[in-house]
């Protein structure tokens, strides 16, 4: 019964419990002539958070995970090819929409 109950427990358990954060560095457009922003991504599934930093903000937020998308904030990367696509409405305009691509890339080693 004591391994009937293990099993169970490890077949209900999700699978990303352990998974650990991957991390990535995207370019993306910034609309017009301007020059692609970098940024900075650490896409935590296990905690279902996404922690970004480009030169204008950084944040930490709550993501949708899906087998092949991950969607934060106006933000969706595909998990497939690592494109990157941002969409901002304003009021009743079209979408203004902004793509670029990420790769991944190691944990960077902290002082502190």
């Amino acid at each position: 019964m004591k391994k009937l109950l293990i099993a169970l427990g490890m077949l209900c358990a999700p699978a990303t419990a352990n998974a650990a954060p991957v991390y990535l560095e995207c370019l993306l457009s910034g609309g017009g002539d301007s020059a692609p922003l970098k940024w900075e991504i650490t896409i935590n599934e296990a905690e279902g958070r996404v922690d970004y930093s480009h030169p204008q903000h950084s944040d930490s937020v709550r993501a949708v995970f899906t087998a092949n998308e991950v969607k934060f904030s106006s933000l969706v990367i595909d998990r497939t090819n690592l494109t990157i696509t941002r969409s901002i409405t304003i009021g009743s305009s079209p979408p203004i929409v902004s793509k670029g691509q990420c790769k991944l890339v190691e944990r960077k080693n902290k002082a502190f």
